[in-house]
């Protein structure tokens, strides 16, 4: 059975991307429009190049060690940045140290999920628990500009990596790491490597990811004329704790149905004219999509879930990019939507 203490650390490893751009909200202000863009395209682009990689290097040396070496490059990266208030071209190099140790707690985090858990089941509880970290992120993160300025938030960054690495220091003395395995070769959800599933569910996931990235990246500019407040942004993921929850609970059959209503309710929360309105509605429909997407895209991958989260991160690397010279709100409806598109086929072609 999957341990209190191997959740937690799966959790927390895949959990560390995702916080790093929801904690960077409330100080993108600070660092200048064209700044925070090539900093989030720049960090997506590394990570998905290096999820490849890092894919393959901890088919040799295992989760464990994947995960504490990306631990530990993280949080060094981190205080580096937030502690020598790193600038200009040394602060984008910063930026991309930072991504290698991103990339490699995801590819192990979402390692360990395949081959120790059930995803079907557990990547909804856990996308699920998150929404509270991501609740919280944006809060903390205010809090810190408000009292010590932007670059405190860097400092923030590297508690999360910080925690999983003291939770595999534990499982490594308990030995909790080498129980059974749940699903993988044990059974459970595991299914066998299906190109077409693997492309169609990927796809979905990955339009609809880089739509929510989007979304992130231009928050303080979409909201109240460049004026965001990180309390009221960090409510609005209250709604992500539901939508995960609810796929937990739910068969696999009405999953796919699901996800397609869920896919473009997501689409039409974009239209909201109250912005923070839209992020709350917007949150709780994707995060329910994005569950059930990433649960059939990782099972029928046929490496670990480095491919997935490649193709996530190479989707959300080019809709920034695009939305540097088209309008934002025209890359994430049109992201979002062709999702919707791709989640409807999958549902109408897949058995």
């Amino acid at each position: 059975m999957t341990t209190v203490a191997q959740g937690l650390t799966a959790l927390l490893l895949t959990s560390v991307s995702p916080l790093t751009t929801e904690l960077l909200v409330p100080a993108m202000l600070f660092m200048g429009r064209d700044a925070s863009e090539e900093s989030v395209a720049l960090y997506f682009a590394v990570i998905a190049i290096l999820h490849m990689l890092h894919g393959v290097f901890m088919k040799k040396v295992g989760p464990a060690y994947m995960a504490s070496y990306g631990c530990v490059v993280y949080a060094a990266s981190s205080i580096c940045i937030g502690r020598w208030q790193l600038a200009g071209e040394s602060f984008q190099v910063g930026r991309a140290v930072q991504a290698v140790g991103a990339s490699a707690c995801t590819v192990a985090g979402f390692g360990r999920i395949k081959e120790r858990m059930k995803p079907r089941r557990h990547i909804p509880l856990l996308n699920s628990l998150r929404s509270l970290l991501l609740v919280l992120a944006p809060m903390a993160s205010q809090a810190a500009v408000d009292r010590y300025g932007w670059r405190s938030v860097f400092s923030l960054m590297a508690i999360m990596p910080l925690s999983a690495l003291s939770l595999l220091l534990y499982e490594s003395l308990t030995r909790e790491g080498t129980g059974p395995r749940e699903g993988g070769r044990g059974g459970g959800d595991r299914e066998r490597y299906n190109l077409s599933r693997f492309l169609a569910w990927t796809a979905a996931d990955s339009l609809g990811f880089a739509a929510m990235i989007v979304w992130v990246a231009y928050a303080p500019f979409l909201v109240e004329e460049g004026n965001v407040n990180g309390y009221l942004y960090g409510l609005t993921f209250l709604g992500s704790f539901f939508g995960p929850f609810l796929t937990f609970l739910l068969s696999k059959k009405r999953r796919k149905a699901l996800f397609v209503a869920s896919s473009f309710l997501s689409t039409a929360s974009m239209f909201a004219e109250e912005k923070y309105t839209g992020m709350l509605l917007m949150n709780t429909f994707r995060s329910c999509s994005s569950s059930i997407s990433q649960a059939e895209a990782l099972l029928s991958s046929p490496v670990g879930g480095s491919p997935v989260q490649c193709l996530r991160m190479a989707a959300a690397s080019a809709a920034i990019l695009i939305s540097i010279s088209a309008p934002a709100d025209i890359v994430m409806i049109a992201f979002s939507a062709t999702s919707s598109v791709c989640g409807s086929l999958i549902l109408l072609l897949l058995k």
